[in-house]
């Protein structure tokens, strides 16, 4: 496996997101309220630290990834 600088090169590139970096943030659960911009589409509830991952492109499509740290 290939180690991968998570910067930008300095000539004006894009910084890829972390794997785990959600690409928005609701203030609730997105299941049954929101539909996922992609499939794949990483989502967190800021009011409990929760991650959603969009596993098709339905409002009711989301499973958790990972629960708040303790």
């Amino acid at each position: 496996m290939a180690i991968v600088l998570n910067r930008a090169d300095g000539a004006g590139g894009q910084v890829d997101q972390p794997f785990n970096t959600p690409n928005r943030k609701l203030g609730a659960a997105p299941n049954g309220s929101t539909v996922p911009l992609y499939a794949g589409e990483l989502v967190m509830d800021t009011t409990t630290g929760i991650m959603y991952k969009a596993m098709d492109m339905t409002n009711t499509g989301w499973v958790v990834t990972q629960t708040k740290n303790i």
